[in-house]
């Protein structure tokens, strides 16, 4: 998973007039209800040793569909799934469902991009293109993380499953709310009902992942899952250590963030941000642009101080990226991109990613 740290320490930007905040869109209005819907399902590829013993493939399905809200859309899209009864098979036809909705869904949105005749619904449809790309390669993710993968390790995935899944949710309903024409609007709620309705299965299914497993008569569950679920239990005490950095942050990256806390030098950029030329580049965009596409390596930037108007956009290919200015006062980053001015809300961050 990419990360992008930004050190507080030393107090890297002051973004004016803008909070950058993790959403979840929240539709306007209820949406239509969903339709029952076979949905194709991939191949086989588990080993057959793998697979574990259970009754009829009907008997799985019900398992795996207990605990899912549209049990009913649930069986008809994991019936698709060539008669099989390995949770791995089944698992992955429940996300190729949303996958496969979610792309009919995109030629929904083209059709309505013929219709839209007014600038903001152009740029709204414009995003949901990209939001429900997005949402695929989430998707796509997922599939491949269980791909090929024993039963009995699911548990170790839950926690990255519904992350991938969560996501999923919120870029189709940023999508929907950004459309301002009510046609338009209804058009997409209807095209995405059944990707939404299979979203909230998919999530409920990895949630009831280890009741899913003891049906199947696989009681050895991870022991890392069940140490996980006590942590939850506990109030995930573990997820944020003594130093006050969360539990997976690697030793380097500790070290990159508490460089300033400890009096050190800030660490040797990679490039230079200056407004009068002293620099590598004069914006921070143009030096995220010139980066390294996936750095395996931490790519560093210092932004010295400047007021910079620019809207900054960190995309899914810009990770490993560390990023420091000279002071809150100093390095100051604005926007004024809003939805009164015609932009999307969707594209009126200041700095985002």
């Amino acid at each position: 998973m990419k990360k992008l740290h930004i050190s507080a320490n030393v107090s890297i930007l002051l973004l004016i007039g803008v909070l950058v905040t993790t959403f979840s869109g929240v539709a306007g209005s209820d949406p239509p209800a969903p339709q029952p819907s076979a949905a194709a399902a991939p191949q086989s590829s588990t080993a057959a040793a793998a697979a574990p013993q259970s009754s009829a493939p009907g008997s799985a399905i019900s398992n795996m569909c207990a605990s899912t809200d549209h049990k009913e859309l649930c069986h008809d899209t994991l019936s698709s799934s060539n008669g099989t009864d390995d949770p791995i098979e089944l698992i992955k036809a429940a996300f190729q469902a949303v996958v496969d909705h979610i792309q009919t869904a995109s030629k929904i949105r083209e059709d309505m991009e013929k219709k839209a005749n007014d600038p903001l619904n152009q740029a709204a449809l414009s995003d949901c293109k990209e939001l429900l790309q997005y949402a695929v390669e989430e998707l796509e993710a997922a599939i491949s993380d269980v791909t090929g993968k024993e039963v009995h390790t699911l548990g170790d995935r839950v926690h990255e499953l519904l992350n991938w899944l969560s996501a999923v949710i919120s870029y189709t309903e940023t999508c929907k709310d950004g459309i301002d024409n009510p046609e338009i609007k209804s058009e997409m709620e209807k095209g995405l009902v059944n990707a939404t309705a299979l979203t909230s299965n998919a999530l409920a299914i990895v949630t009831g992942i280890d009741s899913i497993l003891s049906a199947f008569h696989l009681p050895n569950i991870s022991s890392i899952f069940s140490r996980r679920l006590l942590e939850e239990n506990l109030g995930d005490v573990h997820q944020i250590d003594a130093d006050g950095y969360p539990t997976w942050l690697s030793t380097s990256d500790r070290k990159l963030l508490a460089l300033n806390h400890h009096g050190i030098a800030n660490p040797k950029p990679n490039v230079v941000v200056a407004q009068d030329g002293s620099g590598d580049f004069k914006t921070i965009s143009d030096a995220l642009n010139a980066m390294p596409k996936k750095s395996k390596s931490r790519y560093v930037i210092h932004v010295k101080a400047g007021l910079y108007k620019e809207n900054v956009i960190v995309t899914k290919d810009m990770v490993n990226v560390f990023m420091y200015g000279d002071g809150p006062r100093k390095t100051i980053v604005t926007g004024s991109k809003n939805w009164k001015d015609g932009t999307p809300t969707f594209q009126t961050a200041t700095f985002c990613e």
